[in-house]
């Protein structure tokens, strides 16, 4: 199987394909591209490859640029300014993989165990369907809060910080469902800190801070959708995506530290396409998971900003660590490394 790699690089409006081949194999022939609706066309000699790309009835500014190196061969499609794409909007706009808007048009659906399968929230159950505020818009809301002594907080500040869901209320996060201790009786309070399923005693979630709410991990869910028998599984590391994306909007964060894991965020609001399989609005990650390496670079680099995050669930980092490793295989060898990182992404879905 060919193996290949194509990345659209909106804000230049370029599409890079990367395919490996060896300049071997291209000396006795010429190469031809032809740009099809979502795919291209690469013709060598009685070879031809239909490679799909993120690109439908791309507009060029220019014919395509090929070069052929020792081990892979580089197509480079530059497009119009017409399809300049704005990175910001892309951070303040990312869709969670359940969000409130794809619940309420699916009709029937049900939250179950992904321990035991027992139903925990079921639709017909549910009264409103909400989405929750990232967690930038709340670290934003607490400082336009910001008083003096002695001034009057704002009702809508004291209502944000007290959020309330009524019983029956769902709220969705990026990575969670919130709401009201009393709305649900398939769940329960363990202790002071968690929520388990009333069926299996399998831990689910936590209670918040204030007491006030319950909060579901969506890994810890699985959903029933109307017409379909497979129940569809929320992968943990969505939970990273979300936290490394509120990072990057409240403060720029580029270089996060998660346990023994040292990752860079290259890109945000990636589209790329890795065994022929197009992913949308991802993350390009460089990482390291090798102590030697994390500790050199961190001394080396004391100039940049480096954010910790050591309270991450194992379970999220595992995930986290092999969506890395296979986006990485997928990658032709020479795409693979930037010297001693390793070059990854992290999906939205």
């Amino acid at each position: 199987m060919l193996k290949y790699y194509a990345e659209l690089l909106t804000q230049i409006n370029v599409l890079c394909v990367y395919i490996e081949e060896s300049r071997a194999d291209f000396s006795d022939s010429t190469i031809n591209v032809k740009i099809l609706k979502g795919a291209l066309l690469v013709e060598r000699g009685c070879s031809k490859y239909n490679l799909p790309i993120p690109l439908i009835n791309p507009d060029l500014e220019k014919l395509p640029n090929i070069s052929i190196h020792d081990n892979f061969v580089e197509i480079r499609i530059r497009l119009k300014q017409s399809n300049r794409f704005n990175e910001t909007n892309i951070l303040m706009e990312a869709e969670p993989k359940w969000s409130a808007t794809y619940l309420r048009t699916i009709g029937e659906f049900s939250f179950n165990c992904g321990n035991c399968r027992a139903k925990l929230i079921n639709k017909n159950r549910v009264s409103s369907i909400n989405a929750m505020p990232s967690e930038m818009w709340a670290e934003l809301m607490e400082f336009w809060h910001c008083h003096k002594p002695g001034s009057v907080i704002s009702d809508s500040g004291l209502r944000y910080g007290n959020l309330k869901p009524r019983k029956g209320t769902i709220i969705l996060g990026f990575y969670y469902v919130l709401f009201h201790p009393l709305s649900f009786e398939t769940m329960e309070k363990e202790d002071e800190e968690t929520i388990a399923c009333a069926n299996c005693g399998f831990p689910i979630g936590v209670v918040t801070k204030n007491g006030s709410n319950w909060k579901v991990h969506n890994w810890n869910l699985l959903l029933a959708k109307p017409g379909e028998l497979k129940l569809e599984y929320f992968p943990p590391y969505i939970y990273a995506y979300s936290i490394l994306l509120d990072m990057i909007n409240s403060n720029g964060t580029r270089f996060v530290r998660i346990k023994n894991l040292l990752i860079w965020i290259f890109g945000t609001g990636v589209t790329v396409t890795l065994a022929e399989h197009i992913y949308e609005n991802s993350m390009k990650i460089m990482y390291m998971s090798d102590e030697g390496d994390i500790v050199h670079w961190i001394e080396a680099a004391k100039q940049q900003s480096i954010e910790y995050m050591e309270d991450l669930p194992d379970l999220v980092l595992s995930d986290t660590k092999s969506v890395l490793e296979k986006t990485n295989e997928c990658l032709p060898d020479s795409c693979k490394l930037f010297e001693n990182w390793k070059i990854g992404f992290l999906p939205n879905d």
